[in-house]
């Protein structure tokens, strides 16, 4: 028995150790300063991503994706986020909520940008991150979060700047 319980406790070591060494850094004001991994439901508006989740099948999920300090090549940031206004949940409906929000903000986003700014996200797409089914009801999330960049693209800098 003490055997058993002294190896779970090195297996919990060893995976506090691992997400110590993977996850991303964050300074005081919330920024990533250090490359990681960053729980889907701890994204915030200003990080920036090496590339989104591969999801193979429509309604995929995925529990983290690879944040990077913006400074550093990346391909994709989050640039809003919003709560849904739907009372119950419906994959279509919240897809469809999750496109007028993030478009109405991204335009509002691109008109508002420099010459300069414009020309290095001139060639963005849009996309976002959604509550699924099993995060609304069990988690309560209701939370849509737009995304800008390019799955071909790097950028060096943030379109918040």
């Amino acid at each position: 028995m003490r055997g058993r319980a002294l190896g779970i406790g090195v297996i919990v070591v060893i995976a506090l150790l691992i997400s110590h060494f993977t996850s991303a850094g964050r300074d005081d004001s919330g920024e990533i300063t250090k490359s990681g991994d960053v729980s889907a439901s701890e994204v915030q508006v200003g990080d920036c991503f090496d590339d989104l989740p591969q999801l193979s099948t429509e309604g995929s999920t995925f529990s983290s994706v690879h944040a990077v300090p913006c400074n550093e090549g990346h391909h994709w940031q989050a640039f809003h986020q919003e709560g849904s206004s739907l009372e119950s949940y419906s994959e279509t409906d919240i897809k469809s909520e999750a496109g007028a929000i993030c478009n109405s903000v991204a335009q509002t986003l691109i008109n508002n940008m420099s010459p300069i700014k414009y020309d290095a996200f001139q060639n963005v797409q849009l996309t976002y991150f959604a509550p699924t089914y099993k995060s609304w009801s069990t988690h309560g999330d209701r939370l849509v979060q737009c995304l800008i960049g390019s799955d071909t693209e790097s950028y060096f800098t943030s379109v918040l700047e």
